[in-house]
């Protein structure tokens, strides 16, 4: 067996995911991040947005190049504003200051590592074979979940009853 020393070295080190609290420090940061900013737009009441901030993290150490943040739509105004958020889960997609390149509205992860990889390149750690990366659910059984197709056609089969809402 290694030895903890020899098994440290051989980690992938992640990158932490920023919790921005005004619009001054998220400025501060898209000056900073010249690979890039992914900020995802939360609320404590979103139950979908806890499942985006896991793949939000998982990103993070996927993208090392590129900085990803959280902001409490619901708390920082001036970014919400800035940007039109008008629902939460929602993602902006910058490379340096000014008009985002692109946005997100949902908890939609396979659009989110698509388009992570669209705007900043290949990740540096290894993804899935299929682009998306894994999208994980409320529940421990589903950590392991790694194709959201192979997830939606299981939680849509499961029952004779499925109800989707929006909103």
């Amino acid at each position: 067996p290694r030895s903890p020393r020899t098994r440290r070295r051989h980690q992938v080190k992640t990158m932490p995911v920023t919790d921005v609290k005004t619009a001054a420090e998220f400025d501060a940061l898209l000056a900073s991040s010249p690979g890039g900013v992914v900020a995802h737009y939360w609320a404590t009441w979103c139950e979908p947005c806890g499942a985006m901030d896991q793949l939000v993290r998982q990103l993070s150490s996927q993208w090392t190049g590129v900085a990803f943040a959280r902001v409490e739509a619901e708390e920082v105004d001036e970014l919400t504003e800035r940007y039109d958020v008008s629902a939460v889960p929602f993602f902006t997609f910058h490379k340096g200051a000014g008009a985002p390149l692109d946005k997100l509205e949902g908890a939609d992860g396979k659009a989110l590592a698509s388009k992570t990889q669209q705007h900043f390149g290949v990740a540096a750690a290894s993804a899935p074979s299929n682009g998306a990366a894994p999208v994980a659910g409320t529940h421990a059984s589903d950590a392991g979940a790694g194709d959201l197709d192979a997830r939606l056609r299981e939680l849509t089969t499961r029952t004779p009853v499925v109800l989707f809402m929006k909103g």
